[in-house]
């Protein structure tokens, strides 16, 4: 209704893997959902419809592109990979962490359903992750909603500028993505 075309989520992640380091951002390319209640679809059985929306590049790879130009220009370092995304609102215990290690590289609570719903309306979305500590059994210490805020804090300099690179960027009002094309090739029942 406001004329959105693309849309540039922030959320902060811990990480699934020792090399990405808190202090550093993340942009994920695929996400594994592990969510129980949330609303998913726009389309949810009433007036019998139902969406089957493809999300095999569920990120809009121009502005994933647009992300890696401002990060590059800058020098601030990120790494890119797959999301992890829980219920919460509790940290994940040390069984959960192992298993999700397995399948992805940071793990969040923010991350979804936003990206089906915006790939629904046909809207190009991207995630800029701030990574925040090492999630549980990883790190040696116990997980607190402090540490993340002080991460959060401390990067917050860098975040402003990107998301403001973001909105200036020469790229990011020019649309040659596929991202609006994708709801008419899905199926509607």
């Amino acid at each position: 209704m406001l004329g959105v075309e693309r849309i540039l989520s922030i959320n902060t992640v811990g990480s699934l893997k020792e090399y990405i380091e808190p202090g550093r951002f993340f942009i994920p390319q695929d996400f594994i959902e592990f969510t129980k209640s949330r609303p998913s679809t726009y389309y949810d059985g009433e007036n019998n419809k139902v969406m089957h929306i493809d999300l095999s590049e569920p990120y809009c790879p121009e502005v994933v592109s647009i992300l890696r130009d401002i990060l590059d220009r800058r020098g601030y370092p990120y790494s890119e990979g797959v999301y992890i995304c829980t219920e919460g609102p509790r940290f994940e215990t040390k069984a959960e962490i192992k298993f999700y290690r397995s399948l992805g590289d940071v793990v969040g609570m923010t991350g979804y359903p936003e990206v089906a719903l915006a790939r629904e309306l046909g809207l190009c979305y991207s995630s800029l992750c701030t990574v925040t500590n090492y999630a549980a059994g990883i790190s040696k210490d116990r997980l607190t909603v402090d540490e993340v805020f002080d991460v959060v804090k401390k990067m917050e300099e860098k975040l402003v500028n990107t998301v403001e690179d973001f909105i200036e960027h020469p790229h990011t009002r020019e649309k040659s993505c596929q991202c609006a094309e994708i709801p008419k090739y899905c199926t509607v029942k």
